[in-house]
């Protein structure tokens, strides 16, 4: 399996620090649903056959379909739902948000609005104008808006 990147994490320290957000994740671990997979195989000592016992693999389950995070600051009245993932998937995960009705009926409500916090490496410049070794996480946050759901339509 292949690893899985601290995308919310990195994304919760970023708003609270550099943003001054409170920030609550919504993003949880459901182990009852998902794609069935092997539990365990019991052998039968009388008649020789293999009992195989399953067990649901567990997804990942978004608040909404999409929000890993929802996030306010105490000095303005908007609160944010915010989706993390990496940088190849910032298009795939615009898409998927702006297919969905609740988070277009989320934005047309007052003072909220979408997050879409992707996360990419890069290798900062040395003063000589080189290409550093240390690789560094850089976000690129999308603010969503109506006009991302309608094109260049009035919402109504």
């Amino acid at each position: 399996m292949a690893k899985r990147h601290p995308y919310t994490q990195m994304t919760k320290k970023h708003l609270e620090t550099k943003m001054n957000m409170v920030v609550g994740i919504t993003e949880k671990w459901n182990p009852m649903v998902g794609a069935m997979i092997v539990d365990q195989r019991i052998p039968c000592p009388e008649c020789r056959t293999v009992v195989v016992t399953r067990k649901p693999a567990g997804i990942r389950q978004d608040l909404f379909g999409f929000a890993d995070l929802i996030a306010f600051n105490p000095q303005r009245p908007d609160v944010v739902l915010v989706q993390c993932t990496s940088g190849t998937n910032h298009a795939a995960r615009k898409k998927k948000i702006l297919e969905n009705s609740i988070a277009r009926d989320w934005v047309l409500s007052d003072h909220r609005s979408i997050l879409l916090c992707t996360w990419s490496k890069y290798c900062p410049k040395k003063k000589d104008g080189t290409k550093g070794k240390a690789e560094r996480w850089k976000p690129r946050i999308e603010v969503l808006t109506i006009t991302d759901f309608n094109g260049d339509k009035e919402p109504f």
